[in-house]
């Protein structure tokens, strides 16, 4: 009975504290690792949209369908490249 009573001592308090802590920065940091992966994701997209669409698109003012058709096959081209230099690292 005499333990039950009893409060705890600071430096079982201050170890029960840093043992929290440490769980909640462990999952802070899994988090931001799998938040760094989903915009690293994102920003391979978006570069890759952005050549299929803005190289299109300029080809289609400058040169018409002509340009339109070379600038699509490029931008494929360069995509294709996007995609197996993204797989390399």
């Amino acid at each position: 009975m005499e333990n039950m009573n009893k409060k705890p001592t600071f430096k079982e308090t201050m170890s029960v504290a840093l043992a929290e802590a440490k769980e909640q920065q462990k999952i802070n940091n899994e988090r931001t690792e799998k938040m760094k992966n989903v915009g690293n994701k994102i920003n391979r997209i978006g570069k890759k949209l952005t050549v299929l669409i803005t190289l299109p698109v300029i080809g289609f003012v400058f040169f018409g369908v002509v340009g339109l058709v070379v600038a699509l096959v490029i931008g494929a081209i360069v995509t294709a490249g996007m995609n197996k230099g993204g797989k390399n690292e």
